[in-house]
């Protein structure tokens, strides 16, 4: 928030479900849970550990990187963790939107994007939640893919973590 490490790293959450919408929200460090001390100027999420939920990364100016790692407790729900595989030319299928419905809990959205900030490139994973521990659960996952088709697929929890779909 301040030049040079002058002061805590300020996160910015998108507002609205489109660019007509715009603009941001700052979340402190109060509300985020996430102190970061220095001039952070950007974000990165990926899964360092491989257990399919998002760590943070967070590049600095003129110092090391500083990184996340999420260790949430499993007791108190589960990741689901969504790849796509798009058709050539757009391999990551970026600009797909999915929405994975899991019973009991609210629908659950994301977009697949191609760089989340200054000098950042996330992982194209999408990254969701199963919810409390359930091991027969299933989730109804809707892909709309960039070029305007639409998927219908059913995951279980069963198979794991990682779901990969492809386009047909």
């Amino acid at each position: 928030t301040g030049p040079y490490d002058g002061g805590l790293g300020l996160l910015l959450r998108g507002v609205g479900s489109d660019a007509t919408a715009g603009g941001f929200k700052e979340v402190w460090p109060r509300e985020s849970g996430v102190i970061v001390p220095g001039d952070a100027k950007s974000l990165g999420i990926v899964d360092f550990g491989g257990e399919g939920r998002p760590d943070l990364v967070f590049g600095m100016n003129q110092a090391a990187p500083v990184i996340l790692m999420n260790e949430a407790d499993a007791n108190k729900g589960a990741p689901l963790v969504i790849t796509l595989e798009g058709k050539p030319g757009n391999h990551s299928a970026i600009g797909a939107r999915v929405t994975v419905e899991v019973e009991g809990l609210p629908k659950q959205t994301a977009e697949v994007a191609a760089g989340s900030g200054y000098l950042t490139q996330s992982t194209p994973d999408l990254f969701f939640g199963w919810g409390p521990v359930k091991e027969d659960a299933a989730a109804k996952v809707t892909v709309r893919w960039p070029d305007g088709a639409v998927s219908e697929n059913r995951v279980s929890r069963g198979d794991g973590p990682r779901h990969t779909l492809t386009a047909k």
